[in-house]
């Protein structure tokens, strides 16, 4: 398929290739078949092929925003900060509304969008037409079709890489988030797997799963990962990073201060802490905090790369480095944090805050609260049957998980596969060795 309307050819899976492709997924998995775009290959599910042309001649407005990345790339987290400064931080709508229906995904119903689809939600639900509905509302009408019902400012998710998105989609606003691929890699194991698209989801080991993703279509190589090759659509977004509506931001740049702020929500010590106490930084500056009624104020100003927190007395300064990150960073990226990020957004999208707007909004979107943020853990599909009931979309949301999983056979090859693919590029993720 390649069109006046679509530049891009779309082939199809041969027999052969989706068998070897689909082998570790549940059957559910291959109703759409699967199919590859473009000269770089991109790997998508073959309900593209009737969405690829009205999304890449998707009419836009000037006032637009999109949120773009690789699928677990902290684009949930971007994307409600990104809604709440653009619709002056109404947390009362963002607490009714889910997210999935603020921030619409754009292609999610091309994994649903097959007559062999409705048949399967029609044999799950058993004429249950409440969730019908759901499904066809929230996963089967097609993104394009969902965005243009919106009213301005509208706001739009999606993990496609520019290319295959409007041409002149710069003439909107687009954020694009970035993560450690290691680190990608794991997360969407877990979200592919039976923990949690359990109808459908990744039946092998993450062995499995990190050769899936990291194999290359172009080397003879099926990949079998949605929306891979990586780097291929990192890089484009990476490309456009100077233009002045693209803002491009990397996950482990704003994590630190979500974790640091976890840590306080769940501490009473910290919470009634009112005396003098003394925070350490990797590079051993001392911070004295005088009196204060909210040490969160304090911890906004100074979190960034903090190595250990002290209480309130200053020999009792191990009480919580072993929560905090292992290797500190330095005191040139104090800027690099979650406030920080939050004022970045901000002026990007033409809409300041003040500091207490800006410690309310790193409250909300510390780990802690995020994840029991109902509104942004698609707790609906638990409602529909298609996660498990302990399920979690926001799991561990940390930097570094990674080692975890890789043996060093593994660890070796990541990062032999991120040198091969940066080669000849400045594109540096902050958390990957030089």
């Amino acid at each position: 398929m390649s069109t006046q309307d679509y530049p891009y050819e779309i082939k199809d899976l041969g027999p052969e290739e989706t068998s070897e492709a689909f082998k570790y997924f549940n059957k559910h998995r291959r109703l759409e078949g699967a199919v590859r775009v473009g000269p770089k290959g991109y790997f998508l599910q073959g309900g593209f092929k009737k969405e690829a042309v009205p999304i890449y001649n998707l009419p836009l407005k000037a006032d637009d925003v999109f949120v773009l990345s690789y699928p677990k790339s902290g684009t949930t987290w971007v994307q409600e900060l990104v809604w709440l400064i653009g619709n002056n931080l109404d947390y009362e709508q963002a607490a009714a509304i889910p997210l999935v229906k603020r921030f619409p995904f754009l292609e999610y119903s091309i994994f649903f969008n097959s007559e062999a689809a409705e048949q399967m939600f029609s044999d799950i639900y058993k004429g249950d037409e409440n969730k019908i509905k759901i499904v066809n509302e929230v996963m089967r009408k097609p993104g394009y079709k969902i965005v243009e019902g919106l009213p301005s400012p509208r706001f739009v998710k999606s993990h496609l890489p520019l290319s295959l998105l409007p041409p002149g989609l710069l003439r909107a606003r687009v954020v694009y988030v970035a993560r450690d691929p290691r680190d990608v890699a794991v997360s969407y194991y877990h979200h592919q797997s039976l923990t949690f698209y359990f109808r459908c989801g990744f039946t092998g080991d993450f062995t499995h799963f990190w050769d899936c993703f990291r194999k290359d279509m172009n080397l003879g190589i099926i990949i079998s990962v949605d929306w891979t090759p990586y780097f291929e659509q990192v890089k484009e977004a990476w490309d456009k990073r100077d233009h002045p509506n693209m803002l491009f931001l990397f996950y482990e740049e704003i994590l630190e201060v979500r974790r640091v702020m976890s840590i306080i929500k769940k501490s009473n010590e910290l919470q009634t802490l009112t005396k003098i106490g003394i925070i350490y930084i990797p590079t051993y500056y001392t911070y004295f905090m005088s009196r204060t009624k909210s040490i969160k104020y304090k911890l906004i100003q100074y979190t960034s790369g903090f190595s250990l927190i002290v209480t309130q007395k200053a020999n009792q300064h191990s009480v919580f480095e072993n929560h905090l990150a292992p290797k500190p960073v330095t005191f040139s990226s104090f800027l690099q944090d979650l406030a920080g990020a939050v004022r970045r957004v901000a002026h990007f999208l033409g809409a300041p805050v003040s500091e207490e707007q800006v410690v309310r909004l790193c409250d909300h979107l510390s780990f802690h609260n995020f994840k029991n943020n109902k509104c942004v853990n698609f707790d609906i599909f638990k409602y529909l049957g298609l996660v498990k009931e302990n399920a979690h979309f926001i799991r561990k949301g940390k930097a570094g998980g990674w080692r975890e999983y890789f043996d060093e056979q593994m660890a070796a090859q990541a990062q032999q596969w991120i040198d091969d693919n940066l080669r000849g590029t400045d594109l540096r993720f902050p958390s990957v060795k030089k």
